[in-house]
């Protein structure tokens, strides 16, 4: 599955954090580099095996690593509506 982000979600990075606004709710979350990492790839239209794939070339972690860190993040994202699914 492939994932977006909602018109209303902005985004901006500071030094190496990744800090994201929901206009549309007036919540906003700060992710660290890796995180930050993860909601870009998934933004970018990636799917989780792609995401995980990336994030295992990009940060040397072991694959049952990223692919649990990688779902936690998702799962985190797509309830705060910082991502959503692709049409």
């Amino acid at each position: 599955m492939q994932y977006r982000i909602p018109d209303d979600v902005l985004h901006r990075v500071v030094q190496t954090d990744t800090v994201i606004l929901n206009a549309a709710t007036n919540a906003y979350v700060s992710l660290n580099g890796s995180a930050g990492r993860i909601w870009e790839l998934f933004g970018a239209g990636h799917t989780t095996e792609e995401v995980q794939a990336m994030m295992v070339d990009e940060f040397d972690v072991e694959t049952d690593v990223v692919a649990a860190d990688v779902e936690a993040t998702l799962q985190s994202l797509l309830q705060r509506g910082l991502l959503e699914p692709s049409a």
